[in-house]
């Protein structure tokens, strides 16, 4: 921001993108009562909103005028429009409330509540805005509000000193979410992130590949000295080595053995312990190798590693 922001200033702010968001239905008539929805945020439905808005729609805290608390307000919202690039847009009038809670950046995201055109649909449009909260927990992938970028600047402000900020894609502020880095983060920091990512994403691969080429490699008996060129050929093109290995079956150079005969002892004692909770580290170890493991790992690599790097600090 420019300069402080002071009662009755009014700013322009980004209220939600474009996209499909899921979150929970609810119905005042019913207490308790939630259903999950799709709700359905793009240029129909936003023109839809503007058509019905009515000055001026409050802007509370955290919601707690649409749970039966305070309806004090931290702004009012004046109009609404539609941007091209960055979806429903409104215009606040801040409140002394609003402005102190801006400036001490208390809060810093928008949280918008609406009513959707068909109750019953599983996925459906936002047709008409009841409030909006200032809140640090948002469902949509807002921009900050004290990260003020232009087209979002305070109209109040005239000709200040400090020159605008460089135009920022709303994907870019998404990302610093996704990867977890503040707002205000530059260029060099983002891509940091990124390859940090995509490098424990490969390591993580990597080391999967080789597992399942190591778990073919026992699976079909293949000789200590040929297991070198196996893993690197498996690691290079695993559906290739697993067709040839099925069109020519496995090695056998020892005697299987004989199953015991299978047993069942009808007591309580004897029934199999309830199922434990696995945590993703541990669904991952117990999945056999294959597409699916890998996939497993590439959706979610992060906290593989993370759980991975916990465990060997625990181990000391």
């Amino acid at each position: 921001m420019n300069e402080p922001l002071k009662p009755g200033d009014t700013i322009e702010v980004q209220i939600s993108p474009f996209g499909n968001f899921e979150n929970l239905k609810t119905d005042p008539r019913y207490p308790g009562w939630s259903e999950p929805v799709e709700q359905i945020c793009d240029r129909e439905a936003f023109e839809d909103i503007v058509r019905n808005f009515k000055p001026e729609v409050l802007v509370d805290v955290d919601h707690v005028s649409e749970e039966g608390g305070s309806t004090k307000a931290a702004a009012w919202v004046q109009s609404l429009r539609v941007d091209a690039n960055l979806g429903l847009m409104g215009v606040f009038k801040l409140t002394e409330l609003g402005a102190d809670l801006l400036n001490g950046r208390e809060y810093r995201f928008l949280s918008p509540a609406w009513i959707l055109n068909d109750q019953n649909a599983k996925a459906s449009r936002p047709t008409f805005l009841t409030s909006i909260a200032i809140t640090n927990k948002p469902n949509l992938p807002v921009r900050p509000l004290v990260n003020l970028a232009p087209g979002m600047s305070n109209p109040n402000n005239n000709g200040g000193s400090t020159p605008p900020q460089p135009k920022r894609s709303i994907m870019l502020e998404q990302l610093k979410t996704l990867l977890g880095l503040a707002p205000e983060a530059d260029d060099a920091a983002v891509l940091a992130a990124v390859k940090a990512q995509k490098d424990a994403l490969d390591t993580a691969t990597a080391a999967a590949i080789n597992a399942e080429a190591e778990a073919a490699a026992n699976t079909h008996n293949v000789p200590a000295k040929n297991r070198e060129a196996f893993v690197k050929a498996y690691a290079q093109n695993p559906e290739a080595v697993k067709a040839a290995l099925n069109s020519i079956g496995t090695i056998k150079t020892t005697a299987e053995p004989i199953a015991p005969p299978a047993r069942v002892t009808n007591s309580a004692a004897a029934k199999p312990p309830p199922p434990v909770a696995l945590n993703r580290l541990q669904e991952y170890d117990a999945m056999p190798p294959g597409r699916d493991k890998r996939a497993f790992l590439a959706k979610n690599a992060a906290e593989i590693n993370r759980l991975r790097v916990e465990a060997k600090k625990a181990e000391g």
